[in-house]
């Protein structure tokens, strides 16, 4: 069996690191040490197995026709990038959508970075968001990526 730890996105804190990371990085080691299989935190995906929103084909309707391309934010206006009309055809708001779709691994950043082809940018959701900050959207340390790339190994090589 494979665990995943999973952040609630709402209870997020700006994107920063905090006291409930350190507590998920520290109770995800006490599963290891323990024998058991735990993904790394620092990806929620990944490249090989990119989030559900990221495939081009997705879409989610919510009960009133609006129509976004990710679960993990409100529901509202703002967040969405079409609406289904009573007809059932979607009218999409193509900026948006193109701007959704162009953001992984838009920042000049990513296109250095050494763990790019393991993270792929992040989910296009958390990119698209990023894209007018600086530095890398998840916030790594040179650390973080070292810790990251070493999981990998390990989930990948030595089990």
């Amino acid at each position: 069996m494979l665990g995943n730890f999973q952040r609630v996105w709402q209870d997020r804190n700006d994107n920063v690191e905090d006291e409930t990371e350190e507590k998920i990085t520290q109770i995800r080691n006490l599963f290891r040490d323990a024998g058991f299989a735990v993904n790394t935190n620092y990806l929620l995906h990944g490249v090989s197995n990119s989030c559900y929103g990221d495939k081009l084909n997705h879409l989610l309707i919510n009960y009133n026709g609006d129509v976004y391309g990710c679960t993990a934010r409100d529901f509202n206006k703002e967040n969405r990038i079409g609406f289904l009309d009573s007809c059932g055809e979607v009218h999409y708001d193509y900026k948006k959508l193109e701007k959704r779709n162009n953001s992984k691994l838009a920042k000049a950043v990513c296109k250095k970075c050494r763990i790019a082809p393991l993270c792929g940018g992040g989910c296009k959701q958390r990119a698209m968001e990023g894209l007018d900050t600086e530095g890398c959207t998840y916030h790594y340390s040179e650390e973080k990526m070292d810790q990251f790339i070493l999981d990998i190994f390990e989930h990948s090589f030595m089990r």
